[in-house]
């Protein structure tokens, strides 16, 4: 097994807060799967994709000069088309000019106004925090997003040992002992700063508004 490409920690960080000689491998695959894992359930937690990549959107038009990407941190869209024929073809293309990115979620326009009309609006960009795998683009992988990868994969490498995976609660001699449904709250305290919020658009002084 290999880490998937949205992996947000790596086996070496998880070696190292178990307590995992670097030199021992032979739990790796278990730390590879778990990671895959962990990174899936966080970015379904989060609603979002975390990891550097290209994204192409289709928005609606409604005669407004901003448009707020699905994905963030994102770059300035590498290209923006709008056609409310659906064509998008090359005489669609928006000069890159008249255009910015806003607080890395927003696409703001400069003397325009995006045209009314459904999905006619075709927006190529990339968004995302650098691999901690393997680097490339994006920008930095915020530190409580990969500690919160590595905390989950020791939670679950930890439920395994101790054979409580599934388990609500048990009693012994009169004592109960009662278990974390879903994400822990240490986890998801840290995820929670990172959760996706879609706020009233607010003038930014590059646009129109």
């Amino acid at each position: 097994m290999s880490l998937n490409s949205n992996a947000l920690c790596t086996v070496a960080q998880c070696k190292t807060y178990l307590d995992i000689a670097s030199a021992d491998t032979s739990q790796d695959a278990k730390l590879e799967q778990l990671i895959n894992a962990s990174s899936s359930m966080i970015e379904n937690y989060l609603d979002r994709k975390l990891i550097y990549n290209q994204y192409i959107e289709l928005h609606d038009g409604r005669v407004n000069d901003r448009l707020l990407l699905k994905e963030w941190p994102a770059e300035k869209p590498s290209e923006i088309r709008s056609d409310t024929l659906w064509s998008f073809d090359n005489t669609t293309i928006m000069p890159p000019e008249n255009y910015e990115i806003d607080q890395q979620t927003t696409v703001v326009l400069k003397g325009y106004f995006f045209p009314r009309g459904n999905r006619n609006i075709k927006v190529t960009y990339y968004a995302g925090y650098a691999s901690p795998v393997s680097g490339g683009g994006g920008f930095p992988l915020p530190t409580e997003l990969n500690q919160a990868c590595i905390m989950l994969v020791a939670w679950q490498y930890q439920l395994r040992a101790d054979r409580r995976l599934g388990i609500a609660s048990k009693g012994k001699q009169g004592e109960s002992i009662s278990y974390v449904k879903g994400l822990p709250a240490e986890i998801a305290l840290m995820l929670d700063l990172h959760t996706r919020m879609e706020l009233p658009f607010t003038s930014t002084g590059i646009g129109n508004g």
